[in-house]
């Protein structure tokens, strides 16, 4: 048989089989680019919690009013009662009846303090009833933070308030737990420079942002105050 002869044989041999290893190449190559597209895929999909941050601020009154630009411990309005003319019968208006010093708590108008929630405070070092006759001072709630059993509060940030916690576990019978707050280390990170936890992550708690305001019969000289907190809420595993 001649070589030009040999040769063509060769190639009517190996040319079939030329596919066979075409595919195999492209089957392992197909192979190695799917196990990479896997270990893209589980990456890129891999779950990170995220932190989610809060925030939140207002102005309130730095004093509450009664309305009726008078000191305290004072002589003031204590009733109030409808006017009416002499002639004709219609009715006025409103005129205070009786002057005096306040002898309860109903000789006083509170409702620029608990109208919004606010909390009277009476000075219990007089004795009763002369301690009506001085003004209360009011504990203005601003915020309230609740938090389940599992949940820790991280405070990052705050300012212009008092902070307390109440906590109760579940036995109805026992009291609430209060936690006082000094605000100046919440104000500025005394415990460890970046944040604070509150207390009672394995109990329910409301945590109160509020402020303790005197009164005063002048509102105008005052100018409102600004509070302000950023905080995050993280789950914690209660053992």
């Amino acid at each position: 048989m001649r070589n030009d002869q040999i040769f063509v044989l060769l190639l009517v041999v190996l040319l079939p089989m030329s596919g066979c290893f075409g595919d195999s190449v492209e089957d392992a190559e197909g192979s190695e680019a799917d196990a990479t597209n896997t270990l893209v895929y589980n990456y890129y999909n891999s779950t990170v919690d995220e932190i989610k941050w809060f925030s939140s601020g207002g102005e309130e009154s730095p004093v509450w009013k009664d309305g009726q630009f008078v000191e305290s411990g004072q002589s003031r309005c204590i009733e109030y009662g409808p006017t009416y003319d002499s002639s004709s019968g219609d009715y006025l208006g409103e005129e205070c009846k009786e002057y005096g010093l306040p002898a309860s708590e109903l000789d006083w108008n509170l409702t620029d303090c608990t109208s919004n929630g606010g909390e009277i405070l009476w000075d219990y070092s007089y004795p009763s009833p002369d301690k009506f006759a001085f003004a209360p001072r009011c504990k203005k709630i601003v915020k309230t933070i609740s938090t389940e059993p599992g949940q820790a509060l991280f405070v990052y940030q705050a300012s212009g308030f008092d902070l307390k916690s109440v906590c109760m576990n579940s036995y109805a019978e026992t009291p609430p737990q209060i936690y006082d707050w000094d605000t100046y280390e919440l104000n500025n990170y005394q415990i460890n420079g970046e944040y604070n936890i509150l207390p009672g992550a394995a109990l329910s708690c409301d945590h109160e942002l509020f402020r303790i305001v005197d009164y005063s019969p002048n509102t105008a000289s005052y100018v409102q105050y600004a509070w302000s907190i950023v905080y995050t809420i993280e789950n914690t595993v209660i053992v």
